[in-house]
């Protein structure tokens, strides 16, 4: 009992000094994405002032996103008037993102509460939920609300009440109004409700999403940037799916620092099939032999820019989209409900320039809530998995930290 009180004080422990780290990281202005969150923030800032002032017909001019994450920055504006007063509280609103991940976790594993928190806050150290709490960024307004959708979801499951379904979808709508492409998530729960539901039951839920999607319409029709957001599309498939496999490959790797989850993979890899690897091969030469994407500052990822600098060519990147296709069919293997989150991952990420903080936090957090899975049972079981995974996230935070400092990374195009 004493050493449980011990393991419950060193992690409550752990989780103060991760939220001082981001109080300290706002009040050294911390922007971990290489200044895109910061550049984002101040190019979309004149949209705020314009909203607290009732303005509506300003916000093509400044961002293709859709208004709501905006809307609400208004609202805090107009009563505080003062722009480092908007970014602490958003800051401090952000944290309701790890709060709402624990909810989640709580619905769906029974496991030591304070392992479930330690992994809910360690998010609180990835680069780009830092960079966007202390810029506000509408990524991570669509994410907070993604998380309590999915808490609502969870509720409707366990308790069989029509209302959290209805507020699931509420949410969920809240969430693609501050972020368009999140209209993809109504096809991972509208499935799982097709499935579940009558006839009759479902075409009510459908009727509401037909509702709530009105003011989506509305704005397609006055708004031509969001309507046009197709132009933003990658016109390279290559680059596409060997940027995309790559980051899944990166953020999955990030699970299996545990005995229990390499074993899994070691042995789901000795058992694929002949077929299978020649199927991944040839798929993996067709991609490379006709990729041709090469913009150091662009995009591309962790394995891009490395590959880059040490080497200045692509084959570090190209082994880690090798090991992100075969970790990818390794996991749907294992639960085939991860081909349904990975469609999703794939279709937030088919613009022009994929970036690795698009993957972060949202990819982890779909793993974590979206369904239970033997990858996330393992590490929350475990007091020591939990460890290993923080540290595994304290490496990469400190790893953002030196590429930061030391200009590795130019990021985004600007």
């Amino acid at each position: 009992m004493l050493k449980l009180k011990n393991n419950n004080l060193v992690f409550a422990t752990i989780i103060f000094l991760y939220i001082c780290s981001l109080s300290i990281g706002f009040y050294i202005n911390e922007d971990l994405s290489t200044n895109g969150s910061s550049r984002d923030f101040y190019q979309t800032w004149p949209v705020i002032l314009d909203f607290s002032k009732y303005k509506f017909d300003t916000i093509t001019e400044y961002t293709q996103h859709v208004p709501l994450h905006y809307i609400i920055l208004s609202f805090i504006y107009k009563v505080l008037d003062n722009e480092q007063y908007v970014r602490l509280s958003y800051c401090i609103l952000s944290l309701s993102l790890p709060i709402f991940l624990f909810l989640n976790l709580k619905k769906i594993y029974d496991y030591p509460k304070i392992n479930l928190l330690l992994i809910s806050f360690s998010l609180i150290l990835l680069p780009y939920f830092r960079s966007s709490s202390i810029y506000p960024n509408a990524h991570l307004t669509a994410l907070i609300f993604l998380t309590i959708s999915n808490y609502f979801y969870l509720k409707s499951v366990v308790d069989k009440k029509k209302i959290f379904i209805f507020l699931n979808l509420l949410f969920l709508a809240f969430s693609t109004y501050s972020m368009q492409t999140y209209v993809l998530f109504y096809i991972f729960y509208l499935y799982s409700y097709f499935k579940n539901l009558s006839k009759k039951d479902f075409l009510t839920l459908f009727i509401f999403c037909i509702i709530l999607s009105i003011p989506g319409f509305i704005l397609l029709i006055f708004n031509h940037r969001i309507s046009s957001v197709t132009g933003q599309f990658s016109k390279d498939f290559f680059y596409t799916v060997a940027n995309n496999f790559s980051l899944i490959g990166f953020f999955l790797v990030i699970l299996l620092f545990n005995k229990e989850n390499f074993l899994e993979i070691k042995k789901r890899f000795l058992l694929l099939k002949k077929l299978e690897f020649f199927i991944i091969f040839v798929f993996f030469l067709y991609v490379i032999f006709n990729f041709s994407y090469n913009n150091i500052a662009g995009g591309g990822g962790f394995y891009y820019k490395i590959s880059q600098f040490l080497f200045n060519n692509n084959i570090i990147f190209f082994g880690s989209f090798l090991i992100g296709l075969i970790l990818s069919m390794i996991f749907v293997k294992t639960d085939k409900n991860f081909l349904l989150l990975f469609f999703l991952i794939i279709g937030l990420n088919l613009n022009h320039i994929i970036s690795q903080k698009y993957f972060e936090p949202i990819f982890l957090v779909m793993i974590l809530i979206f369904f239970k899975n033997f990858f996330i049972d393992n590490i929350l079981k475990n007091s020591k998995n939990t460890i290993l995974f923080n540290l595994i996230i304290i490496s990469y935070f400190f790893l953002a930290i030196t590429n930061n400092y030391f200009s590795f990374s130019k990021g985004t195009i600007g």
